[in-house]
């Protein structure tokens, strides 16, 4: 679970790092 939650947080805040890219 704890690996799980780790890839979770991992791809949430490179999702977000994308978007901001875009944005930027």
């Amino acid at each position: 679970m704890s690996a799980f939650s780790s890839f979770e947080c991992l791809e949430l805040s490179f999702f977000s790092a994308s978007k901001m890219s875009v944005f930027n």
